[in-house]
């Protein structure tokens, strides 16, 4: 039991550090690395599902101006 509760607690620290990097693409942080076309597009469209219109919009330029020839671009 006490191996797994160590596993959760890593997994949970993962999971908070991943969250941290998406909420601070959101707000329009600079990253060090790129992130993933799927990720800044994902994230645009999970703004415009909660009517976060403005966020959205801000995702989805953000996505056109890091891969103005990626697949969701057209």
């Amino acid at each position: 039991m006490k191996q797994l509760a160590v596993r959760l607690d890593d997994l949970e620290a993962s999971l908070v550090a991943r969250m941290d990097s998406q909420i601070e693409l959101l707000s329009g942080s600079k990253f060090v690395q790129t992130p993933l076309p799927s990720t800044v597009f994902n994230l645009a469209n999970s703004d415009f599902s909660r009517s976060r219109y403005d966020e959205a919009l801000k995702g989805y330029n953000n996505y056109l101006k890091l891969y103005p020839k990626g697949e969701q671009a057209i």
